[in-house]
């Protein structure tokens, strides 16, 4: 993990003879939204073929991962450092499905997960938003119930764990979508899902959706 100061902050923390307590993610808060691709026009001679059968699913299950990037004490939220960054910092997105058949009166599970890496993130301590999203045929892929045919996502499905990681691994912030109890309870939950069924790759970064050029400048940059 990795952090610059420019010039006038290195001074001043010199001066003062204080060094950053740590770097915090705060204020970590995740949500899913079903939500219809934007669309786009295209003008080409001939056309192309897209003759394709319909989707059950036509929506994309879109996680939004709201978090605070700064400095101070984990649970304690994050305090500005002016000319901060951290370099490299990456977001960790697990997403449980219902998969499969109902098996002795249990349902089964099954794990989505994907990464978005980032460029630089500055610690300012102001809401940060990342999205990231599962496309509409791997939830019809992966949502299949066997001898009823495909089903139709909703919000209320998905369990979702985010976690923020350093460039050394070091979780820094994390948040959790539709699960119950406090934050340790909820990471024992994910902790028990670990043997599931998972499908890597799965949940898409922003820049490989269809709000890739939507607002771009208004989002940390992306590495791919």
């Amino acid at each position: 993990m990795k952090f610059h100061l420019t010039a006038g902050v290195v001074m001043l923390a010199v001066a003062l003879g204080a060094a950053p307590e740590g770097i915090v993610f705060s204020d970590v808060a995740v949500t899913v939204k079903m939500q219809t691709a934007p669309s786009a026009e295209f003008k080409t001679k001939g056309g192309v073929p897209d003759e394709n059968p319909a989707p059950v699913n036509r929506d994309w299950a879109m996680i939004a991962v709201s978090f605070r990037p700064g400095v101070g004490k984990a649970g304690h939220g994050a305090k500005a450092l002016r000319g901060a960054w951290i370099d490299d910092p990456v977001l960790d997105v697990t997403v449980e499905i219902p998969y499969g058949e109902t098996f002795k009166g249990k349902k089964k599970s099954a794990l989505l997960t994907g990464q978005t890496r980032f460029w630089s993130i500055p610690l300012d301590g102001k809401v940060h938003t990342a999205l990231m999203c599962v496309p509409p045929r791997l939830l019809d892929r992966y949502l299949a119930v066997r001898g009823k045919g495909e089903v139709k996502a909703s919000e209320t499905m998905f369990r979702v764990q985010a976690l923020l990681h350093g460039s050394d691994g070091a979780v820094l912030g994390e948040g959790y979508f539709n699960v119950e109890g406090k934050e340790r309870e909820q990471q024992v939950y994910f902790a028990r899902l670990a043997g599931s069924e998972t499908f890597k790759d799965a949940v898409f970064p922003r820049d490989r959706t269809p709000w890739a050029l939507q607002n771009p400048d208004q989002y940390d940059f992306l590495k791919e």
